[in-house]
């Protein structure tokens, strides 16, 4: 038997009915962004905050030192902002579409969308337009992990055999291992340090668009109107679906609290661990495509406005969860 909620239209795995209204959230008392780099306006500039500019910005992640990587889509590069607000070009020549592998501006991206850092500073990049996973060092240099350039497919195997589609969400854990959602074969690969790829899940009918790795070890994956969870064994279970328009991006606080940037409702939703209810509309931005959250519980956030912000944690913005009514049967997803 398929579970909902009356407010809102949630589904939720757990056979739980959550009683939580979406209520906008986002008001000087609970919650605003901060806006720390980017005019408003295209553009591929370098230089101090609010004076560079972005073009089609995507995901996004948080080093332990405080630095902000962006992958700037349309330009084809890689951004990083300092914790001071400089913004300068880590890797990609702006407007330069390829796949070359080199050191900073030598090496080119074509339309790359999520990033994700490892505890030792190496980002990594699913990118997109080439069907590729990229590596880039902390100095710059910037390898192929996995898969061909142009060679489309849906292929295990090992760096330049291995083959993707549409690689979108990326996320790395604690041991290195790299994941990435892949949009158009509908699963989630894993690829180890060595690049040996290997498929750990099919999502059948869900655009697998955002990845993110919990602190337990298990992943979640979103794409269009759901979220996932896939713990070390491949087991796929959903966790929420129904609240959500047009998932672009997800992400997981230490506490294992999950944030959800719905792009077309223009929210950032927070829902609890265990997927029991919708804590609402977190936060208001206009079409937000990329979330990090750094060990304070920052809140970085960037748009299709090519802006990138911040929303800074306070007692305001604390959360307690709302009663939930326990009910009985299957809780089977439904077909």
């Amino acid at each position: 038997m398929t579970i909902r909620s009356a407010l809102p239209n949630v589904w939720c795995a757990s056979g739980w009915l959550v009683l939580a209204a979406l209520a906008r959230l986002a008001t000087p008392a609970t919650g605003q962004v901060t806006w720390l780099a980017g005019s408003g306006t295209v553009g591929s500039a370098d230089g101090p905050g609010r004076s560079a500019s972005f073009h089609r910005p995507a995901g996004a992640a948080i080093g332990v030192r405080g630095t902000l990587y962006v992958a700037d889509s349309a330009n084809n590069t890689i951004r990083r902002i300092a914790a001071d607000g400089m913004v300068t070009t880590l890797a990609g020549s702006p407007g330069v579409a390829g796949s070359a592998d080199g050191i900073g501006r030598a090496a080119h991206f074509f339309h790359p969308s999520g990033v994700a850092i490892d505890a030792s500073g190496i980002l990594y990049v699913a990118d997109t337009g080439n069907a590729t996973i990229r590596r880039i060092m902390p100095d710059g240099r910037v390898s192929t992990l996995a898969g061909s350039a142009g060679a489309l497919g849906d292929a295990d195997g090992v760096g330049p055999a291995a083959r993707f589609i549409h690689p979108v969400g990326i996320a790395v854990d604690a041991a290195g291992n790299v994941f990435a959602a892949d949009a158009g074969s509908s699963a989630v690969r894993r690829i180890t340090p060595a690049g040996v790829v290997t498929t750990c899940a099919r999502l059948p009918g869900l655009g697998a668009h955002a990845l993110a790795a919990e602190p337990t070890g298990t992943l979640l994956v979103a794409g269009d109107a759901e979220i996932r969870r896939i713990d070390a064994s491949g087991t796929v279970k959903i966790l929420a679906r129904g609240a959500f328009d047009s998932l672009e991006s997800i992400a997981v606080d230490a506490a294992g609290w999950i944030y959800a940037a719905d792009h077309n409702r223009g929210v950032v939703l927070r829902l609890s661990p265990d997927g029991l209810f919708v804590e609402g509309e977190f936060l208001a931005v206009r079409r937000p495509v990329g979330l990090a959250i750094d060990a304070s519980g920052n809140i970085y956030v960037a748009t299709a406005e090519n802006l990138i912000g911040v929303a800074r944690p306070h007692p305001g913005m604390a959360v307690h969860p709302r009663p939930a009514m326990r009910t009985t049967g299957n809780e089977n997803p439904p077909d």
